[in-house]
């Protein structure tokens, strides 16, 4: 009897231990069923799976977190690289991200702006129009630190390189993939060296270190001059009040002294006449600005133009001077704006306002204005386009175009072409435009137009509120 008894607890210990076996091994693949699941829905960039409580109270809700963990990972990912991508849009620094061999991944706006490109896919297609920089970048490499025509370009390696302990990429688990815009450039994050170019526009700066060293040089020569003036006019005259009394046939030898004292005095004076001109290079008044209409600023400005000048001996008929307009846009490719040949202001969603100082900006466009004219300019085009960025006033004639060896000249101080010029005009201009913190160029001068192009920053695009 016993002996039965134990043969049936035998039978029945074997029975459990098979059905606890059986029970596990269905738990196990319920697991790892599930698991696989997340993986697959983590592959297809999907982390919004969950499974019910009620099924299984130990181990979906352990898998729910890690789920909704991941979940918020992959939120904070997306969020980082929307960040990244609105600062690499609006900085005014050009970046540029490419392959060793100059294959170009990545290239921002303002790269493109400052590049003068709509799309650039490889280094050599940059040769055609900056060789230079393509002879600086060929062989690309990191550690170039250099100066192109007006850019600074700088390269930094950038090497993604995997973590022994990470999964490989292939692997279903990587949470990088569960990110759209990285698995769409899965390409740009495997393990490889990249060169990171960065391109910056240093045309304010250049202009600006030309400017300081023309103040420099003028203060030190007023400086020295009007020191070594002021005692010889003040000795001419006190000689000639000594020597040319009321008389009516003065003496040769007397006559000989009073004429050559006179033309001293009027040396002396020309001189220093001179020299207070000159001064006005170091002496710019400081902004004053404030913020107003731009448009209605433009027309003020081009009234006072059309306005007949008296002191002008030409008989010549006045040009036509027009406005042209292009409404706030928030793309910065294009390195000129397309401008309409409408001037009305229906097409914009707000009035641009400026904030600068208002009398210097207009001293500057009527003064380059008035150099059209005087190059007898028939058609004078002012082309504005008000960017959140930047506001752009391009003054463009069909006047006598600037020669080629001449352009590079005309804003040092003192050099014209004029017979009766200063040649003061265009260096103040760019003296007071540089001091409101923007930039006059001289973008183009070819045999049909003249354009001169002034750039003044834009933090914000305000409606007009009359």
């Amino acid at each position: 009897m016993l002996h039965r008894l134990i043969i049936v607890s035998a039978i029945l210990l074997i029975l459990l231990i098979i059905w606890g076996g059986y029970r596990l091994y269905l738990h196990h693949t319920r697991l790892r069923r599930r698991l696989n699941l997340i993986l697959e829905a983590f592959d297809h960039a999907d982390t919004s799976i969950r499974f019910p409580v009620s099924a299984d109270p130990e181990i979906n809700p352990i898998l729910n977190r890690i789920t909704q963990n991941l979940s918020d990972l992959r939120s904070q990912i997306i969020c980082a690289e929307k960040f990244h991508e609105t600062v690499l849009r609006d900085i005014s620094t050009g970046v540029i991200i490419a392959q060793p061999t100059g294959h170009i991944l990545r290239a921002t706006p303002s790269a493109l702006r400052l590049l003068d490109r709509s799309v650039i896919t490889h280094l050599n297609a940059l040769a055609d129009s900056w060789p230079e920089l393509t002879d600086l970048l060929t062989p690309l490499r990191p550690g170039i630190d250099a100066t192109v025509r007006n850019l600074a370009v700088k390269t930094t390696a950038f090497t993604s390189s995997p973590d022994k302990h990470q999964p490989e990429p292939s692997t279903p688990a990587s949470i990088l993939s569960t990110s759209p815009s990285i698995q769409k450039n899965h390409s740009i994050l495997s393990p490889s060296s990249l060169i990171i170019i960065t391109i910056d526009d240093i045309s304010s700066q250049l202009e600006a270190a030309n400017v300081n060293t023309w103040m420099e040089m003028s203060r030190i020569l007023t400086h020295e001059i009007m020191n070594g003036i002021a005692p010889v006019v003040s000795i001419a005259d006190t000689l000639l009040t000594r020597y040319a009394p009321e008389q009516t046939t003065p003496e040769p030898l007397n006559q000989n002294l009073i004429d050559g004292l006179q033309a001293i005095c009027e040396s002396t004076r020309g001189l220093s006449d001179f020299v207070t001109r000159y001064r006005a290079l170091t002496h710019i008044p400081t902004p004053e600005p404030t913020t107003f209409p731009l448009l209605a600023f433009l027309r003020q400005t081009i009234a006072l133009a059309s306005q007949p000048d008296a002191e002008s001996s030409t008989s010549a008929p006045a040009p036509s001077i027009k406005l042209h307009i292009s409404g706030p846009t928030s793309s910065t490719h294009s390195p000129e704006p397309t401008i309409p040949t409408a001037t009305s202001t229906a097409d914009l969603p707000v009035e641009p306002t400026l904030t600068t100082d208002r009398d210097q900006l207009r001293q500057v466009l009527l003064n380059i204005i008035k150099n059209a004219i005087e190059a007898h300019a028939h058609n004078i085009t002012l082309r504005l386009t008000a960017t959140p960025g930047r506001t752009i006033i391009i003054i463009e004639n069909d006047g006598d175009p600037i020669p080629s060896d001449i352009a590079s000249h005309i804003f040092t101080p003192y050099f014209t072409t004029k017979t009766t010029g200063s040649g003061i005009g265009l260096s103040i201009s760019r003296r007071l435009i540089i001091a409101n913190g923007g930039t006059l160029t001289l973008t183009t001068s070819t045999d049909t137009n003249t354009r001169f192009t002034i750039t003044l920053p834009t933090p914000h695009i305000h409606p007009h509120i009359d």
